[in-house]
Order: C-alpha cells, then sequence, then structure tokens
C-alpha cells in the first residue's frame, strides 16, 4: 500500500512540470489558492528585506493573493508572471481595479526584461513545478 501511495504521489507530482495540467486545474478551480505560507506569514521577513517602493517580479504566481496583500500593505509595483493564460486571465479579472498590481502570461525561463529591471524576484512555488518537469 505504503508503495502505491508513493507511486501515486509522484505521479501527481510529475504533472506539476505540465502547462496542460494547470490549465486545467484553473479552468476546474479558479478560486485564490496559496501554496506554502500567505503573505501574513511572510510579512515580517519581506518588509524587514524589500522596500516598498522595489519593483516585484512574482514568478509562477498562480492564484496566490501574495501580489494582492503585498499592494494592500503599501507596495508599489508587483508584476505577477505566470505561464498559464487561464489563471492570469482570472487574476486579471479579479484585480482589474487594484492599482500596482500588474500580470502577464509568460515563461520565466526566458523573460524579456533586463537583466536588473526587478529589484525583488519573489518565487514561492515555481521551481518545486520545474523540477517535476521530466528530462
Amino acid at each position: 500500500l505504503f508503495r502505491l501511495s508513493v507511486q501515486l504521489s509522484f505521479d501527481v507530482m510529475a504533472q506539476y512540470g505540465r502547462k496542460e495540467y494547470w490549465e486545467e486545474r484553473y479552468t476546474r478551480d479558479p478560486e485564490p489558492f496559496d501554496w506554502y505560507p500567505r503573505y501574513d506569514g511572510l510579512r515580517t521577513i519581506l518588509t524587514q528585506n524589500i522596500q516598498k517602493n522595489s519593483r516585484v517580479l512574482m514568478e509562477g504566481c498562480g492564484s496566490s493573493r501574495m501580489g494582492e496583500d503585498m499592494v494592500a500593505d503599501g507596495y508599489a509595483d508587483v508584476v505577477n508572471v505566470d505561464f498559464s493564460a487561464v489563471v492570469i486571465g482570472l487574476m486579471l479579472e479579479r484585480y482589474k481595479q487594484t492599482r500596482g498590481l500588474g500580470f502577464q502570461v509568460g515563461d520565466v525561463t526566458a523573460m524579456n526584461y533586463a537583466a536588473e529591471f526587478f529589484d525583488v524576484i519573489i518565487d514561492k512555488a515555481t521551481l518545486d513545478s520545474m523540477l517535476c518537469i521530466e528530462n
């Protein structure tokens, strides 16, 4: 039973590296979701190390509320990027009235920004997903 459970876990995790998995997941479950700690759990360390006027990139944002919470806490420029057009469409609609919060469909492995365009890059779960890609 344990071996079967471990294999099923690996099979699910292998899906995390597939764009199609995320498109289907966000279509099926459009509600906001945060992997790992929410902003409240990271606020102290972030505010000690990131100035409120910093240009922040939230890579692989998914449907996380972190960008919204950062802007509500006074951060002025948070750009959220994800390769899922479905989730970016949902987020654009959800936060269309929120100043200082931007969303873009993009591949974080091939960004078109100058090397030092962003002051800070935050990654809560993108690396985990990338490590699930075969080969």
